[in-house]
């Protein structure tokens, strides 16, 4: 498999399939981390696990300040790689991103019956 690297300055996503799990590692010039992620089950497309706060403190000090942001990236870029039909859910406290499929579209509204030329 390619190692996708950041251009300076910038960073990167890269997720790994391994049945119905994987990896995510994201990449940038300051550091990298890497996520667990599974396969969800009733409307959770996909569950990616980040960490919580005190882990990132103690495991990736240089993302602290910013995992907010980090966190949003891997969801968007997990969306645009893997499930161009879904929303994410974040929760900043657990650390637990949750791709769901976003709303469906009503149905188109059926229209009137044609009168009944009978009648």
């Amino acid at each position: 498999m390619q190692s996708i690297q950041p251009e300076p300055g910038g960073w990167s996503v890269e997720i790994r399939e391994d049945g119905r799990n994987g990896t995510l590692l994201y990449r940038e010039s300051a550091g990298g981390l890497s996520c667990y992620w599974e396969f969800g089950g009733g409307d959770v497309l996909a569950i990616v696990d980040v960490g919580n706060e005190a882990t990132w403190s103690r495991e990736h000090p240089w993302a602290a300040g910013r995992r907010a942001e980090i966190l949003e990236r891997i969801a968007n870029e997990a969306i645009r790689q893997k499930a161009a039909n879904c929303r994410a859910g974040i929760n900043e406290r657990t650390g637990c991103i949750e791709l769901r499929p976003s709303s469906p579209q009503p149905p188109p509204q059926r229209p009137p019956p044609l009168p009944n030329p009978r009648s």
